[in-house]
């Protein structure tokens, strides 16, 4: 609902504990200005960047094609443009004197690190017949803490349909049989393949580290079973109970999903999370993963 405020725009009817806001679509000639966070790490990691020993930081966008996010089978027009973009950032100054101590402490051959947890995501066909999928992970990490992927279907938005196993039938024994691991080299996580939605969604609720509390995600049954299928993974040694604690998966083996009875779906987004750091040098910016 928040998001909504300074976005989209809500229309005032038709709000439900489902869906707690409905978009509101932007009449013929006119427009409307609206706000988004960039899905940037490195920016929303918590600590101020000393722009002054960074050098030139250049961020780039790309924009998605229009089928992203607007309905192209809406009549009334799906093409818009953007007008007049803004960056918005919040600068602190500081006194010249720690200016001065951040570029001693440089020159003395020392670094100022910043972590944060980096993303990589990519997407990947899957077969006409997905009774048996694998996925492989090709790219390496040092310290590997998540993987949450979902299935996408074409003629669907990609950002906002995530198709279930179930298609919005009602889960029993019968016709729940998703089932899902994840293999690197001679582990498997979990140990026994994940099975059926139910356990499929206490995984991300145990990725997201709300098992413990009160806290919940804004998913109900109805849109798991068919449109909000997500699952999450944590590869961390002891997650929530101490930092850089993710697989390292730079020794030479390959990260699989090992997918089985999948969803009738015609392709796989995986996102990987990880452990990565910038260093800050004499010399520039350095970045580990």
């Amino acid at each position: 609902m928040n998001d909504a405020i300074e976005g989209w725009g809500a229309q005032l009817v038709g709000a439900t504990l489902e869906d707690p806001f409905v978009a509101a679509p932007i009449p013929k000639g006119k427009s409307r200005r609206m706000l988004c966070q960039l899905l940037c790490s490195f920016f929303s990691q918590g600590k101020c960047i000393p722009l002054s020993l960074t050098g030139a930081l250049t961020l780039e966008l790309e924009l998605g094609d229009s089928d992203d996010c607007f309905d192209t089978t809406n009549t009334k027009g799906f093409i818009w443009s953007l007008e007049r973009m803004m960056l918005y950032a919040d600068v602190l100054q500081v006194d010249p004197s720690v200016n001065n101590s951040f570029s001693q402490h440089l020159l003395s051959g020392k670094s100022l690190p910043i972590p944060f947890t980096g993303i990589f995501s990519f997407q990947t066909s899957l077969a006409s017949t997905n009774a048996y999928a694998t996925v492989p992970i090709q790219r390496g990490f040092s310290r590997l803490v998540a993987i949450y992927f979902n299935f996408v279907v074409n003629g669907f938005s990609p950002v906002s349909w995530f198709q279930s196993p179930l298609n919005g039938v009602i889960s029993d024994v019968d016709n729940d049989n998703y089932q899902v691991s994840i293999q690197f080299g001679a582990e498997k996580i979990p140990t026994f393949d994940t099975m059926g939605v139910c356990e499929s969604f206490y995984r991300l609720r145990k990725t997201q580290l709300l098992l413990d509390g009160n806290d919940s995600m804004s998913l109900s049954y109805r849109t798991y079973v068919h449109h909000r299928f997500i699952q999450g993974y944590s590869l961390e040694k002891a997650a929530g109970e101490a930092v850089h604690s993710g697989t390292n998966t730079l020794q030479g083996g390959i990260v699989y999903l090992q997918l089985r009875n999948c969803p009738a779906a015609d392709s796989v987004h995986v996102i990987c999370l990880y452990d990565a750091v910038a260093s800050i040098t004499a010399g520039g910016v350095e970045y580990q993963f």
